[in-house]
């Protein structure tokens, strides 16, 4: 683990105690990256160019059978998944309910290029670390 992922998560008060007990695998950031779907929101969902492929003819092939698909997550910075963390202990909740449902900095899959979160309704995201 660099030292720069070890400041992130002794400042969200994750332990090396806490990591060893879950028994998580740490992720390294993804290189080379493009744009596989901008949401209705605007944010970009990036993945490395053959899932994005991959992504865009799924969704092309459920677009042809009337079904609508739509990524809500893909490629998540260590940064990112800090602030996520961070904004969720500034609300109140405890870090142990947080490591729940939220993978800590630098051992989420989607700090790797692979990851992406496909829904099928627009109320399919509830309650999870977005």
């Amino acid at each position: 683990m660099n030292s720069a992922t070890i400041s992130i998560l002794e400042a969200l008060g994750i332990s090396s105690a806490a990591l060893a007990a879950r028994g998580l695998r740490e992720y390294r950031e993804a290189e080379g990256l493009e744009v596989a779907e901008i949401g209705d929101d605007g944010r970009q969902h990036l993945l490395i160019p053959a899932a994005a492929r991959a992504w865009r003819t799924l969704k092309s092939a459920a677009g042809a059978e009337h079904i609508a698909v739509f990524m809500v997550s893909g490629f998540r910075s260590i940064e990112r998944q800090q602030d996520i963390i961070r904004s969720k202990l500034d609300a109140g909740a405890s870090i142990e309910d947080i490591l729940k449902v939220c993978a800590p900095p630098g051992y989420s899959e989607h700090h790797t290029r692979l990851r992406r979160g496909p829904c099928y309704t627009r109320q399919c995201v509830t309650g999870s670390c977005f």
